[in-house]
């Protein structure tokens, strides 16, 4: 009791002070003014007008310097510092050949108590004597993990499903065209899924565990984006240790989730020579403002009901990001590396038109403009849905990767 007592005076005084002044009166109800104005959301939409603190400079000669912030504060955003890589120690647990390249399944080490399994696609004829390009391979939320990225769907029902949805075997799109490739399994697909039983709390299924893996990680300083980004820069680490690849052409090429981590990896790490996205890369901070009692100017999600982004959006907690940056000007950080954009572009949830779609982009145009190298940067406008386009990409980044390959010779 005595640790209260001596604040019974404050409390008194204010209590008192409070009856001596005229009530405070109740703002008179406007017609068509609804209490959300004054309401949490309301607030933190507030804060997010306020803008990004690494706004792309308008002086292009500050660019340099602005993408150099860029690159040093995203790792430290992402929570990638307190993961402490360990040696990778690769083990290989089998081969398998295909018409024109080998599957070697191996593993590796990301950081304590993390084993990476992953399909390493190699074309037949690269060797220690004649090294080849290599392609990470970053996937998107698809059911299949690297057995559908290297098109290995024989024995996994889920990744054909996905397969054939998405169309996005890339892994072996690029060894059939003559570079490695590298697909492994994120922590929350293939090898690496969670299932247990009995499971009270619906785990088994991938929505609700995606959901609690981002709260145990958002509350130990990670984030979910920033644990697969950390596995992808073991996975190139990796990928320098190969006597097939051509250390000085190594590309990245990122699907739908994938596309956030490779736009990510290719801004903090400048051994990716290339990189090619298939998805988008909208300001995440305008779908975040969208009127959240507008049903007209969501778009459509599942099911045709409206869609808002900020309500829907899973595994994007990461503290602060919004306060800093967006995806448009992360992605803007990737200049001058080549960079490939399979933009699906088309109205729906998240642009209203393809102008929105531009306006989103110009920034990343403004960055690459201010490095003179407009001639790097490629965005192709897609339509018909969202899926693996390789006709756009594969092509692409092989000829970018060729090109680094011989100017090291």
């Amino acid at each position: 009791m005595k640790f209260f007592l001596p604040l019974l005076p404050a409390l008194v005084l204010t209590s008192t002070v409070a009856h001596a002044a005229e009530p405070a009166q109740a703002p008179t109800p406007q017609p068509g003014v609804t209490v959300p104005e004054r309401s949490m959301f309301a607030y933190l939409q507030r804060q997010l007008e306020k803008g990004p603190r690494l706004q792309i400079p308008d002086d292009a000669k500050a660019v340099p310097a602005w993408r150099e912030e860029v690159a040093r504060r995203l790792p430290e955003m992402l929570g990638l510092d307190l993961s402490v890589p360990v040696p990778l120690a690769p083990r290989l647990i089998g081969t398998r050949q295909r018409e024109g390249y080998r599957i070697e399944h191996v593993a590796f080490w990301s950081e304590a108590g993390v084993e990476i399994p992953a399909y390493v696609l190699i074309p037949d004829g690269a060797s220690a004597e004649h090294p080849v390009p290599a392609v990470l391979c970053l996937q998107g939320l698809v059911p299949g993990g690297k057995d559908e990225l290297a098109g290995e769907v024989e024995n996994n029902p889920a990744a054909a499903a996905g397969l054939a949805r998405y169309h996005d075997d890339f892994a072996r799109q690029f060894v059939r065209a003559g570079v490695v490739a590298l697909a492994f399994d994120m922590r929350f697909d293939g090898e690496r899924t969670w299932h247990g039983e009995p499971d009270p709390f619906g785990l088994n299924t991938r929505v609700p565990a995606m959901a609690l893996a981002t709260k145990y990680a958002t509350m130990t300083g990670q984030t979910f984006f920033g644990l697969h980004l950390f596995d992808a820069r073991r996975a190139l680490d990796y990928l320098e240790t190969r006597p097939e690849v051509q250390k000085q052409a190594l590309g990245c090429a990122g699907f739908s989730f994938g596309s956030a981590l490779g736009a990510w990896l290719a801004a903090m790490d400048r051994r990716v020579k290339a990189v090619a996205l298939e998805g988008n890369v909208p300001s995440w901070r305008r779908l975040a403002l969208r009127d959240l009692q507008d049903r007209q100017g969501q778009g459509k999600g599942p099911g045709g009901k409206p869609y808002h982004w900020m309500v829907s959006a899973t595994f994007h907690a990461m503290p602060g990001f919004l306060r800093e940056m967006d995806l448009n000007l992360s992605t803007a950080a990737v200049a001058p590396t080549p960079l490939l954009l399979s933009h699906e572009s088309e109205a729906g949830w998240i642009y209203a038109d393809q102008a929105e779609a531009e306006r989103d982009l110009a920034p990343v145009r403004q960055a690459y403009a201010a490095f003179n190298a407009t001639e790097s940067l490629r965005i192709v406008h897609v339509e018909g849905g969202h899926h693996w386009r390789p006709e756009v990409i594969v092509p692409w980044i092989c000829g970018q990767l060729r090109t680094a390959a011989k100017a090291v010779r």
